[in-house]
């Protein structure tokens, strides 16, 4: 970024930002990461002083997001953010507070994980109505079904008393796991028992999910 400015505007320029990155000084005119969304950051001025006593001034920032998946999401109103500084952390497309870098990565994992668990928790409901047909049963075996799967709220009332003595990762990477390969297997299930019997324990394993994806968020 090239820049005119007076002194007191330089000066301005070399204070650490506190809005969308916290700076800390690395170097004369260099700042690099103290907090923020970014797995390196790095900022630079080069001022040259003119005869009228104004400054020509380069002002380099160099970063990598820390947002996996949906970093393309916010790579504009990051740009945005880093060219137009702000006095203090206020953005309408992000966070009430700043992210860390550990806390962006984590964020954007458990969103895309969401993703998995929102189809794992709806796939029996979409399509049940279809495998009772292929199977030649009709609306009261699809009831039943149904009704038998309710009680995987036992198993999601387990990984959750579990996640307090285990710890939330793992559960969290086992309830994610186990709930995929369950419904994989129940579409290959040969009759109604057997996708009744692989839904009971994956709808359950991913309603465990789908609570330790939030109790990890608001972490």
């Amino acid at each position: 970024m090239h820049l005119e400015c007076t002194d007191a505007e330089l000066a301005e320029r070399r204070e650490p930002r506190v809005d969308i990155v916290t700076e800390r000084a690395t170097g004369t005119d260099e700042w690099g990461l103290e907090e923020g969304p970014f797995r390196s950051y790095r900022r630079t001025i080069n001022a040259t002083a003119r005869p009228d006593g104004r400054n020509e001034v380069v002002e380099t920032t160099t970063y990598r997001l820390g947002i996996p998946v949906w970093g393309w999401l916010f790579t504009w109103p990051i740009r945005r953010a880093i060219a137009n500084r702000q006095e203090q952390f206020s953005y309408w497309w992000a966070p009430p507070d700043r992210l860390s870098a550990r806390a962006a990565s984590t964020l954007g994992l458990l969103c895309a994980v969401q993703i998995v668990d929102g189809y794992l928790g709806t796939v029996l409901t979409q399509t049940l109505s279809f495998a009772v047909d292929e199977f030649g049963r009709g609306n009261t075996a699809q009831g039943v079904v149904f009704g038998i799967v309710r009680f995987g709220v036992l198993i999601t009332l387990i990984m959750s008393f579990l996640a307090d003595r285990r710890g939330r990762r793992p559960l969290l990477l086992f309830t994610g796991v186990s709930s995929c390969v369950l419904t994989f297997l129940g579409g290959l299930s040969p009759n109604l028992v057997s996708l009744g019997g692989t839904q009971l324990f994956a709808r359950g394993l991913s309603t465990a999910l789908g609570i330790l994806i939030a109790i990890m968020a608001v972490e």
